[in-house]
């Protein structure tokens, strides 16, 4: 029977059950034998008279049985005590079994008892234990006081209370809580002392490891750098690591249980009380959310500020606030950092505005001078000179257009290295923004005979949103590296459109720049961008340059939310490139593309640059025109004659066996049944004597797109009554207004400059008197007798602003109003405002450009000069039906002659030019009243062209049908643009016998 059995089976009663009848049967059977043993004495005693021996025995078993049934309740009551109480005990005994460690030990300490916790925990079996000490069990783990005050408390009788190591028989070490408890003598001696036990093991690993874990975290947070606190619900400080201890010169000791506000945080940085409740920290914390400044002060033990910057947080369980936690630092050095940025700052803006101030300086003093140079070069090259002479005026000239192209790399470099760069956005045509570029890099290219073309997909949009002067900078840039190094053959601008997401409103467009030049290999093109480098960077190298362009362009881009590459091979010619992303504007064109009148054309292209027919196959695949291609006049007769199918004829020269006179001459003689498109290389070739029958048209180099799509689509479908055209696409003239002798003040200090801008003035045909300085321009404009005043800014002793300021203030209360143009050097960003904020009207950039000034001048002295042209007539039927007109009440040139006095070969480029615009605006006069969104535009230019010719009578056309349109009278055109037309043929006309006469 197993301990556990026993015991159930001694709880149960069955043991004192057993004893109880072995009790009784032993009574039974002593009384039996006592009873029969007096009975048998008895008998001998008294005699074999005294009964039998039956009644003997009888009568003791009835003397059993009544003794049975008295002691037999007695014995069963007692017996159910003793079963009740061994009940109790065993019940104990059996839960200390299973939940304790009990032993018992004599008052030397052996071991009399050990339950079987006690055996499994020590590894001994009860055999092992009993009668050994109890100090088989010690561990080591406690010195010898420990055991020495435990004795010494049961040794008088008390109980000890405690937690013990002891030893297992493997040698392992196991944790005890013990109550020892003596049991006394009669004497009050303890006799045996019973010990109960619980094993802590677990729990004193996870203690130790507790312990462990909070060493490491307390190493962590004190070796952090920075300090760490805790406080509890109330604010009152629970932990300071040892960094923070260090910052604030405060203990642990010294600040637990404290109110850490009160200690550390009383007082705001400038020196203001800090309430409790007005602590942000505090704040922040009751409601629950973490604080971060970089702005609080703590104050140390000897109430020095220390400038901190804390990070609080709750801490929060089950969503209630137990504390909260900080880690704070040390801010005095981030803060004097922060100064000393600041002061940088300061600085760097100080040095950057004396930088500012000085390049605007610089450009002043560098541009002045370039001013006169460029000036009186392009005076003295409109004089008489012999070939030499003009060579080497139009060397210095070159030589001061580039020196002034650096300077503005330069200029323009500084500004993006500043931080100045201004994007703008406005409505702008793509095809005239392009194309623009071209006319401005002809003459270089012309000087080394390269074709310049462009290309746009005709699918792009004309009209669209971006900042075009950074466009055309960029293009410029791209255009100006092809030409110079490229040596012969071809440059060109291709735009097209870059795949990508759909939108009907923006798009991303793709601008390259082809050219057939040396080329780039790849160590070169990975430096190209960079500021200040080139492509030949050797010390001899052949092309010059500062190497800002591309650079430059780089930056361009970027600010425009673009990227700028390039593709190139040594020796295959390079293609540079920008993408930019554009936006659409509204499209504006009143009348069907021309490439529509030119789909399924066929074409016969004659000629042997292959660079050139390269482009033209070009244009012709965009427009869906077929072309054949010849290289000689006998293959173009040969076509002409064998009925090959053409709509038209492009003389692309030079051809294999003619010139192009030899080709024209020969097509005179043969007359083609096809209209002829001839193009001329050079935009200043001329070509005279063509027979009006074989209907040239010619088109000129550069070649633009839009030039060569007018001419073919003017050759195959011709306006009614427009003549035959002669001339391709020539720039418009702009809108000048000749002086009728107002008095111009110019304010100028530089000699040279001084000369300059006075003769342009003065052959402008308005009178001009020079001062040198801000004071006389004062003194000067009080006089009354200027109509306008040219004012350079930058001017010794009083500038140009000062100067404005105080005509202004003089002008106050008089009820007039001098108009004062700034005349200026500098192409810093803000002069614009500061000359209109110092109450100039316009702006004028030096060099100073004659066509600028001239439109500069017409604009403010309008209102002064008098009536442009004569009073407005009224068309009419009778006006039209004048037969005898003659050519003086059509046309005054006099304005022009005074200006260009008696250059007539000048005089007859400038018809020439104005016979072309009003052959342009003549056939857009023919579609005007079916596209009146376009007639407003036609009419101003008709107007200004007009004016600037001498036309009186068409000038008063145009401004009649200009108010008309103004007031929405749409109407109208039907009857004011026939005589419109009309007066244009006549001053065509009137051109021409000019030209008749002047030939003869």
């Amino acid at each position: 029977m197993t301990a556990g059995s026993a015991a159930d089976y001694r709880l149960a009663g069955g043991k004192s059950l057993a004893l109880v009848g072995q009790l009784m049967i032993a009574i039974l059977a002593a009384v039996f034998l006592g009873e029969t043993l007096i009975l048998v004495l008895l008998r001998r005693i008294l005699g074999p008279d005294s009964g039998d021996v039956a009644r003997l025995l009888l009568n003791a078993g009835l003397l059993s049985l009544l003794v049975v049934a008295t002691v037999l309740p007695l014995a069963l009551r007692i017996r159910r005590q003793h079963l009740r109480q061994a009940r109790n005990s065993l019940r104990l005994q059996y839960t200390l079994d299973h939940h304790a460690i009990v032993s018992i030990t004599d008052v030397t300490g052996c071991i009399t008892f050990a339950n079987e916790r006690f055996c499994d925990i020590s590894g001994y079996t009860r055999d092992e234990l009993l009668g050994r000490n109890h100090r088989i069990l010690k561990s080591g783990e406690h010195p010898r006081e420990f055991y020495r005050e435990m004795w010494r408390t049961l040794v008088q009788g008390h109980v000890w209370h405690g937690e013990i190591c002891n030893r297992a028989k493997d040698g392992s070490r196991y944790w005890l809580r013990a109550t020892i408890t003596p049991f006394l003598d009669e004497r009050g001696k303890p006799e045996e002392y019973v010990a109960i036990r619980t094993d802590i093991t677990e729990q004193k690993m996870l203690e130790a490891g507790s312990r462990q874990q909070e060493a490491r975290f307390r190493g962590i947070l004190d070796n952090l750098g920075e300090g760490v606190y805790t406080l509890d619900a109330e604010g009152r400080l629970t932990y300071l690591n040892r960094e923070g201890e260090r910052l604030l010169g405060w203990s642990l000791a010294e600040l637990k249980s404290r109110s850490l506000h009160q200690a550390i945080h009383h007082h705001h940085p400038d020196g203001r009380p800090m309430p409790a409740q007005l602590c942000p920290i505090r704040q922040a914390m009751e409601e629950n959310r973490v604080y971060r400044s970089g702005e609080e002060v703590f104050f140390r033990r000897d109430g020095s500020m220390l400038p901190v910057k804390v990070t609080g947080a709750p801490l929060v369980a089950d969503g209630v606030r137990l504390g909260s936690v900080a880690v704070f630092s040390d801010a005095s050095e981030e803060r004097l950092l922060q100064r000393r940025l600041l002061d940088a700052k300061n600085a760097a803006e100080a040095a950057a505005r004396v930088k500012s101030e000085f390049l605007s300086t610089m450009s002043h003093e560098i541009r002045t001078p370039l001013n006169g140079v460029i000036g009186m070069t392009g005076l003295l090259l409109e004089t008489r000179l012999d070939s030499e002479q003009a060579e080497f005026a139009r060397l210095i000239k070159i030589s001061a257009d580039a020196l002034m192209g650096i300077v503005g790399d330069i200029l323009d470099f500084s500004k993006i290295e500043a931080g100045r760069l201004e994007i703008e956005s406005t409505d702008f045509s793509l095809r005239q923004t392009v194309e623009s570029t071209l006319d401005v890099i002809a003459g270089k290219a012309q000087e080394k005979d390269l074709m310049l073309a462009s290309l746009i997909a005709p699918e792009l949009p004309d009209h669209l949103v971006g900042d075009p002067t950074r466009l055309r900078q960029i293009l410029l840039n791209f255009l100006s590296n092809a030409v110079k190094f490229t040596a012969r053959g071809l440059v060109m601008i291709d735009v097209s459109s870059v795949a990508g997401e759909p939108d009907a409103n923006r798009g991303r467009f793709r601008f390259a720049v082809s050219d057939t030049g040396i080329g780039l290999g790849e160590s070169e093109i990975a430096r190209l961008f960079n500021p200040f480098t080139q492509s030949d960077s050797s010390t001899t190298r052949r092309y010059g340059g500062t190497g800002l362009g591309l650079s430059i362009s780089k930056r361009l881009a970027e600010a425009m939310d673009g990227v700028v590459g390039v593709d190139s091979q040594p020796g295959a010619g390079s293609t540079f490139w920008v993408e930019l992303p554009l936006a659409r504007a509204e499209e504006k064109r009143a009348v069907p593309a021309p490439d529509r009148l030119l789909q399924g054309r066929q074409v016969i292209l004659a000629g042997l640059e292959t660079g050139a027919a390269g482009v033209w196959r070009r244009y012709f695949t965009a427009w869906r025109i077929g072309c054949a291609g010849v290289d000689s006049l006998a293959e173009l007769r040969q076509r002409m004659d064998d009925g090959s199918p053409r709509d038209l004829i492009l003389l692309a020269p030079p051809l294999a066996d003619a010139s192009l006179a030899e080709a024209l001459l020969a097509l005179q003689s043969n007359p083609a049944d096809s209209p002829v498109v001839c193009c001329l290389p050079r935009p200043d070739q001329a070509f005279a004597g063509v027979p009006e029958k074989l209907a040239v048209h010619f088109v000129r180099g550069p070649l633009r797109q839009s030039s060569l799509l007018h001419a073919l689509s003017e050759a195959v479908s011709p306006l009614p009554s427009a003549p035959a055209r002669r001339a391709g696409d020539v720039d418009a003239v702009d809108d000048l207004v000749r002086g009728n002798g107002q008095r111009v003040l110019l304010v100028e200090d530089n000699p040279v400059n001084q000369r300059v801008a006075a003769h342009m003035i003065e052959r402008l045909g308005y009178a001009v008197d020079v001062v040198a300085d801000g004071a006389q321009a004062v003194a000067a404009a009080a006089l009354g007798v200027y109509q306008l005043v040219l004012m350079d800014c930058q001017l010794p002793e009083v500038d140009g602003f000062s100067a404005t300021i105080a005509i202004r203030r003089a002008e106050a209360g008089q009820g007039r109003h001098l108009p004062i143009v700034a005349l200026t050097a500098n192409t810093s960003p803000g002069d614009r405002e500061r000359g209109i904020a110092a109450g100039m009207d316009d702006y004028l950039a030096k060099p100073i450009d004659a066509l600028l000034l001239a439109s500069v001048l017409a604009r403010h002295l309008a209102r002064n000069s008098g009536p442009m042209c004569v009073a407005p007539l009224a068309p009419s039927d009778a006006w039209l039906a004048e037969s005898r007109i003659t050519e003086a009440q059509a046309l005054d040139l006099g304005s022009i002659e005074e200006l260009l006095g008696d250059d007539e070969e000048e005089m007859a480029k400038l018809l020439g030019a104005v016979r072309e615009n009003l052959i342009d605006l003549l056939d857009r006069l023919q579609v005007m009243p079916e596209a009146g969104a376009d007639a407003g535009t036609v009419v101003d230019e008709l107007r200004g062209l007009a004016q600037y010719l001498g036309a009186p009578r068409l000038a008063a056309l145009a401004k009649q049908i200009g108010t008309h349109l103004r007031r929405g009278e749409h109407a109208a055109l039907d009857t004011l643009v026939p005589p419109l037309i009309g007066e244009c043929q006549r001053l065509i006309q009137l051109i021409d016998g000019r030209a008749s006469r002047q030939k003869a």
